[in-house]
C-alpha cells in the first residue's frame, strides 16, 4: 500500500491520521462479517479510511449505530454489520485523548 490514512470523526478540515499497514488491514478485517445491505446513504460525521493499492485510491466510510454494529459505505454500496469492538480497538490505538485534545 502506497498510504493508509484514516480522518476521525468531527476532524474535516484537520489532517487524517497516518495509520500502519497493519493497522488499515486490521481495521478492514473488522469491518465482516456483513450482515445486510442498506439503501440508506451514510449521512453525518464518519471514519474515513483511505489507502492506495498499486495505482486505485479507496475510500471506506465508516458509521457506528449504535455500540456493537456499524454501517460503512465502499464502492457506493452500504453494507451494515463487523465486528465494532475490533474496529474500535484498533481506532483506540491512535485516537488523540481527552488530554491531547480528543
Amino acid at each position: 500500500m502506497h498510504y493508509t490514512t484514516v480522518q476521525l470523526p468531527g476532524t474535516d478540515g484537520q489532517s487524517p491520521v497516518s495509520v500502519s499497514q497493519d493497522e488499515m488491514q486490521r481495521l478492514i478485517a473488522g469491518l465482516h462479517p456483513i450482515t445486510r445491505v442498506s439503501s440508506n446513504p451514510l449521512i453525518g460525521d464518519c471514519y474515513t479510511l483511505a489507502y492506495q493499492a498499486g495505482m486505485d485510491h479507496t475510500w471506506i466510510r465508516v458509521q457506528f449505530i449504535g455500540d456493537d454494529s456499524f454501517m460503512f459505505e465502499w464502492d457506493d454500496i452500504v453494507y451494515i454489520g463487523g465486528d465494532a469492538a475490533a474496529f474500535q480497538a484498533v481506532v483506540d490505538g491512535f485516537s488523540p485523548g481527552p488530554e491531547d485534545g480528543g
